[in-house]
């Protein structure tokens, strides 16, 4: 049996010792036997700033002990084997070894538990297993960075909004591993805002994924649905559709599906236009599209945890489309099974790891926070400090985006957006922003964000 933890330390100290292997391995993945080993070319390397090799071990180390185990780790008969395959075995040993531990106490508990508490422990298993796995040594010098892209690079990693086109112009839309938090008070056009996001996206060809804590699916989806077909969402919500709209809305369901363009005629010609008996014969007989596509999470109990599993399991189904992920909102989410709305720590903390999942699944997050009168983020100002961007929403006539932070870019800008309040949609053909003149209305979105902007300077 090929001793693992020798391999790969007696690799990583020769002659060409690499930072990259190094950067793969912490010093859980290795017996008592081996860790005062890995801490010594820990320590060599923090204060040289260059990997160790067995002669320079043999010049620093004076533990007779430790030079003992060098030696004998140095005369070690090496297998013709590469060293990541090395270091992907043994982080497998030490995965299979934790799993084993953590389920076999997992499983002394479980007939105490009910339904939630299984779910809830079986999805913690799983972080705590990822996080005890994740190297965070990440160490590069600067040949190993690409600072400068091409185009197409950098089109790649922007993501843009579809609601705004000059934030759009200005910022670069969002981009991946950004968290973008949205202020707003009651009725202030948060959900709205997280509705049109998505539509855009799956306009644009791409999938994103809607977390609902408050609304059901079905409730979002309708608002969804009325923004693509531009249909009113009050005819939908109360069943007074006209004819034209329930053929608008046909269309919009239709086009989610495969080949289902046929059945969509077939209802556009048809004289009763049942858009009961049409979704029926949709979904029974027909396939989403396997690329381009709306998912909807509907928890109440949402969490941090079932926010990670699932985002892992999309990142997995769609690797190429997925772009967003919009969680409504904020102030919901559970910490281990219990929310509090008032505990500024709690919101501190799931802002922490929101920030967290938008990195390690490289897409945006966006998600809506309440915020008081003055607009000032409720309960505590710390749930932005993870953030990238934060706007604060006004929702009148139109729908004023203030920027109150921006990581990459100057946050001293006010977006505002026409809103058709009939089928909820955001023409994301910015209102033209001018100086503020003495016929400009005190009272519009505009002027009160540039009065608020001057009182805060």
């Amino acid at each position: 049996m090929i001793d693992l933890e020798g391999v790969v330390l007696a690799k990583l100290l020769s002659e060409s010792p690499d930072i990259e292997q190094y950067a793969k391995i912490k010093v859980a993945f290795f017996s008592e036997m081996y860790k005062p080993i890995y801490r010594i070319i820990a320590k060599t390397y923090r204060h040289t700033s260059e990997m160790p090799t067995f002669d320079t071990l043999d010049v620093l180390v004076k533990d007779a002990e430790l030079q003992n185990s060098l030696a004998a780790l140095r005369s070690m008969e090496l297998p013709e084997v590469d060293i990541d395959l090395a270091i992907e075995g043994l982080v497998d040993k030490y995965t299979q070894t934790e799993a084993l531990y953590s389920i076999d106490g997992f499983l002394d508990k479980i007939t105490m538990l009910d339904t939630t508490e299984i779910r809830e422990g079986l999805a913690m298993l799983a972080l705590d297993l990822d996080s005890k796995i994740h190297t965070s040594e990440t160490v590069v010098y600067a040949d190993q960075i690409h600072l400068f892209k091409t185009a197409e690079e950098n089109d790649a990693i922007r993501v843009p909004t579809g609601i705004s086109n000059e934030f759009d112009a200005k910022a670069g839309g969002f981009y991946e591993g950004d968290l973008i938090l949205l202020g707003g008070e009651r009725g202030s056009g948060k959900s709205i805002l997280c509705a049109n996001l998505v539509a855009a996206q799956y306009e644009s060809g791409k999938t994103a994924v809607y977390y609902t804590i408050e609304m059901t699916k079905e409730e979002t989806m309708g608002r969804i649905i009325c923004i693509l077909a531009r249909v009113s969402h009050d005819h939908y919500r109360l069943g007074q559709l006209t004819e034209t709209e329930s053929v608008d809305l046909a269309k919009a369901r239709a086009a989610m599906f495969l080949g289902a363009t046929e059945h969509f005629e077939e209802f556009r010609a048809s004289k009763e236009k049942d858009l009961v008996l049409f979704e029926d014969a949709l979904l029974d007989n027909y396939e989403l599209h396997p690329t381009n596509q709306i998912i909807i999470v509907d928890d109440r109990d949402l969490s941090i945890t079932s926010v990670d599993l699932t985002l892992q399991k999309f990142s997995l189904q769609y690797p190429d489309t997925l772009s967003m992920c919009v969680i409504d909102y904020l102030n919901q989410i559970t910490v281990e099974g219990n929310v509090d709305q008032y505990d500024w720590k709690e919101q501190i903390y799931v802002s922490k790891q929101l920030k967290n999942l938008a990195r390690k699944y490289e897409i945006p997050i966006i998600s809506p926070f309440q915020i008081d009168k003055d607009g000032q983020a409720r309960f505590s100002k710390g749930i932005l400090d993870a953030c990238d961007v934060a706007m604060n929403l006004k929702a009148e006539e139109h729908i004023a985006l203030d920027i109150v932070k921006a990581r990459s870019f100057n946050d001293d800008y006010t977006f505002v957006q026409p809103m058709d309040w009939e089928c909820l949609r955001i023409n994301p053909v910015t209102l033209i922003q001018q100086e503020e003149t003495e016929e400009e209305d005190a009272n519009s979105p505009l002027a009160r964000a540039r009065t608020k902007k001057a009182d805060d300077l």
